[in-house]
């Protein structure tokens, strides 16, 4: 029994980390298509943070 939980454990761990590197390259991608459409979004970012 003790063997089925460590096995659930690491499908669950490793769904969880795919679902993260999913939505970062998803952000990273939808940043990339921001700045192409419109160069300025990058510097109105920047100095909104400022």
């Amino acid at each position: 029994m003790r063997i089925d939980l460590v096995s659930l454990g690491l499908l669950i761990a490793m769904k969880s980390v795919f679902a993260v590197v999913e939505l970062t390259v998803f952000l990273i991608q939808f940043m990339l298509v921001d700045c192409k459409i419109n160069p300025n979004a990058v510097r109105t970012k920047k100095i909104s943070f400022l």
